[in-house]
């Protein structure tokens, strides 16, 4: 059995990327592992300073904000899931502000480094080109490189024009296969 941090990047609770994210957590808890979900537009971030006080004040951050959170879900879990939509070729906004706040997990820096050991990606997009995605793709695997985490599968759904789209396609069921099957 495996813990999971399933970390979400939708302002939409019911958009397209979140309905991914919860089919790869019933998946994976259908399959008995742990699953740990955040969705970055539910908690309270501040963004990085790049002060490099991490935890000189024996917490993550200096910053008085939900990092505590990400501390819990860094330490207490093997694999990460990150899912986010694609805004401009990138993560969203406030999903780009939690991978932000990732740098006070760094193996090579942190005195408290990450436990996480495994990651996937899983985002949807309104374009119709994979190649929309290289810049996100870029970034994942920079941050498993960091991470030192090991890129387990990358789900990319493209064609993703209105709300609900998601509901139209394989990649429900797919998602849900994917936590099941880990």
């Amino acid at each position: 059995m495996k813990k999971f941090f399933v970390l979400s990047g939708s302002p939409r609770p019911k958009g397209n990327s979140n309905q991914l994210a919860d089919q790869f957590i019933k998946g994976a808890k259908d399959a008995g592992h742990e699953v740990i979900s955040i969705n970055a537009y539910q908690i309270n971030l501040k963004p990085c300073l790049g002060c490099n006080a991490c935890w000189s004040k024996g917490k993550p951050c200096i910053l008085d904000d939900d990092n505590e959170l990400l501390k819990e879900a860094m330490f207490d879990t093997d694999v990460i899931v990150l899912v986010s939509p694609l805004y401009w070729f990138g993560f969203s906004g406030q999903m780009k502000l939690v991978i932000d706040k990732l740098y006070p997990f760094i193996p090579k820096i942190s005195p408290q480094p990450s436990q996480i050991k495994e990651s996937y990606l899983i985002s949807c997009c309104f374009n119709a080109h994979e190649s929309e995605y290289d810049s996100l793709r870029n970034v994942y695997h920079q941050m498993n490189e960091y991470m030192g985490w090991t890129s387990k599968k990358e789900l990319l759904v493209n064609n993703m024009v209105s709300f609900g789209d998601i509901n139209k396609t394989k990649y429900l069921e797919e998602a849900y296969q994917l936590g099941y099957n880990l």
